[in-house]
């Protein structure tokens, strides 16, 4: 009973990510991301961003702009947190959504990351790229890589924006996501 239990209490559900439909590509290069250091952009076609990070960092960095913002956790949602797959909303809210039961949370709208790319003068995209920088040199003294998945429907422009606040981070080295097409994975370059 003991066995039953455990993978019980500690499995993840899977919640419904952000649809990103990816481009197709027939290219031939292929780059090996390190593990545990890769966080993932999402831009759908409605141009609303999501945020994810390799675990165990990304409830790290969910913390650390929080406590900046002044956004405080119950141990529930704190557990709520670390099963979180990405992160998709303004942060003041998360509280609430993480307190809501999980049948709940599939009927929210996820609105996306507030960012100065979308004329929001609060720009927490901004604070999570920061943060990611900080929590792996910090912990490690590594950097982090990331990785936009852009929908294939988005105008370059939107898709440059991001690089451009990406680089605004000193993050120069990024990776594109593309779906190939004889297969069904998803290849970096």
């Amino acid at each position: 009973m003991v066995t039953a239990v455990f993978p019980l209490s500690t499995a993840r559900f899977k919640l419904p990510e952000p649809y990103v439909q990816l481009t197709s590509s027939s290219g031939s290069g292929c780059l090996k991301i390190p593990e545990g250091r890769l966080g993932v952009i999402s831009i759908d076609k409605q141009k609303r961003l999501y945020f994810s990070f390799d675990e165990p960092y990304q409830s790290e960095i969910i913390k650390r702009v929080a406590a900046r913002r002044k956004v405080r956790f119950t141990t529930d949602q704190l557990v709520e947190l670390d099963k979180m797959p990405f992160l998709s909303m303004d942060i003041r809210y998360l509280p609430e959504y993480l307190s809501l039961p999980v049948y709940q949370r599939n009927n929210i709208d996820l609105s996306g990351i507030p960012s100065r790319l979308d004329n929001h003068i609060d720009d927490q995209l901004a604070e999570y790229i920061a943060a990611a920088h900080s929590v792996l040199h910090y912990k490690n003294g590594l950097y982090p890589f990331f990785s936009i998945w852009a929908d294939a429907n988005l105008e370059s422009h939107e898709v440059q924006r991001v690089i451009c606040l990406l680089q605004q981070h000193n993050v120069n080295r990024i990776n594109f996501a593309t779906i190939m097409e004889m297969k069904d994975s998803a290849l970096f370059f």
